[in-house]
């Protein structure tokens, strides 16, 4: 039998040994250098853009909306002012079954239907983890005792501050002062989004819509720095919002309370100016609406019932309604013909109840015209 180690060839395998050696070697290497640049194109080549990342996962800027101007009648009587009001809010992300929250709560304060409907749109409305979405605006003195004494089993909600419009004559100046209303999508192309961003309700009519630039003032901004799931942890720094400009007008409570007793149980309108100036002293359309009901919102149901009342309340007569002058034009033309000097106060002309104009074949007929009588008042004078 042949020895085994003459068949052994040690050289061939001291060989392949150094070959595959190398081969791993250099394997490795390039391993290494590919570790080595993706290490040095995460720290140095792509510092700057995963920096920003970090920094948008870690702080967020949050918008201040500024306080609303004032708005007050020539006396210094406040027309439209801000109040600071409480709502209950629930932080959806904190709670199991929000049925369960919702027939807990209905123990303790009176939740309706719209409140309900109202708070399952916000919940599905673009917005921030942890966010607070309001379900009840206004809470009375009482539901908010109530509420923070059984807060230990209604987990997941938070009282929450805001300040809102105000309007402390209500119905009186509606349709003078006008009334804001929730922002939309639509108002956003009107004005600056970024002045606008954390603003709620703009001017939609009257004075606070014409006067929505001078009212608003500037946003401010908050660094913030928020945890994983978007919660605040600490404010960086905070740059304050600029509060909206206050206006003073001409009308007066005083003369606006007159007319609307003027006017009784009629609908109708009256303005007063003053002709020194051309300032509006009183604007009264009625019926009116209480402007405070369009600020928190109203249920579909109560719209419907303002939006289609017989007498409309919600329509200014006194901008948008066209009336005949009638008769009340008269003294305006007689007096247009006394300082032209074209008719004195002792002059006189027979009415027969018809006239025409010089060189026209058309006749404007009297008011009283019958087939059967011309009209006319006969003899008359200015």
């Amino acid at each position: 039998m042949a020895n085994s180690l003459s068949i052994k060839d040690t050289v061939n395998e001291r060989k392949m040994f150094a070959s595959r050696a190398i081969i791993l070697s250099l394997a490795m290497l390039l391993l290494f250098l590919v570790l080595i640049y993706r290490f040095f194109s995460l720290q140095i080549l792509d510092h700057d853009m995963y920096q920003t990342k970090s920094e948008n996962n870690r702080i967020q800027i949050q918008s201040i909306p500024p306080p609303r101007g004032l708005i007050t009648d020539r006396k210094g009587e406040l027309l439209a002012g801000n109040i600071t009001i409480y709502n209950l809010a629930i932080i959806v992300e904190r709670i199991g079954s929000i049925e369960n929250l919702f027939v807990k709560l209905k123990k303790y304060i009176d939740l309706d239907e719209s409140d309900v409907i109202n708070f399952s749109k916000r919940v599905k409305e673009k917005r921030r983890p942890f966010d607070p979405v309001p379900l009840k605006f206004r809470l009375t003195e009482k539901e908010i005792a109530v509420l923070a004494v059984n807060r230990y089993h209604l987990k997941g909600i938070e009282i929450t501050t805001e300040l809102i419009r105000f309007y402390p004559y209500g119905p009186l100046f509606a349709h003078s002062v006008g009334s804001v209303r929730r922002i939309t999508r639509d108002d956003l192309n009107l004005f600056d989004p970024k002045n606008y961003s954390g603003t709620k309700f703009i001017g939609k009519i009257g004075v606070e819509k014409e006067y929505e630039g001078n009212l608003h003032g500037k946003i401010g901004i908050q660094r913030v720095e928020t945890d994983a799931h978007g919660r605040v942890r600490k404010v960086i720094d905070r740059k304050p919002s600029v509060y909206g400009a206050n206006l003073k007008l001409y009308l007066d409570v005083d003369l606006q309370a007159a007319a609307v007793r003027a006017l009784g149980k009629h609908k109708g309108s009256v303005v007063a100016i003053d002709p020194r100036n051309g300032g509006i002293l009183a604007m009264v359309s009625k019926p009116s609406y209480d402007p405070n009901d369009f600020v928190t919102g109203m249920s579909p149901g109560e719209f419907n019932k303002l939006a289609s009342a017989g007498d409309s309340p919600l329509f200014n007569r006194a901008t948008n309604g066209q009336y005949a002058p009638g008769s009340t034009f008269k003294p305006i033309v007689g007096l247009a013909g006394i300082a032209n000097e074209e008719i004195s106060w002792e002059e006189t002309l027979e009415d027969r109840g018809e006239f025409s104009l010089p060189n026209q074949d058309r006749i404007y007929r009297d008011w009283s015209w019958t087939p059967g009588n011309s009209g006319g008042q006969g003899i008359v004078d200015l």
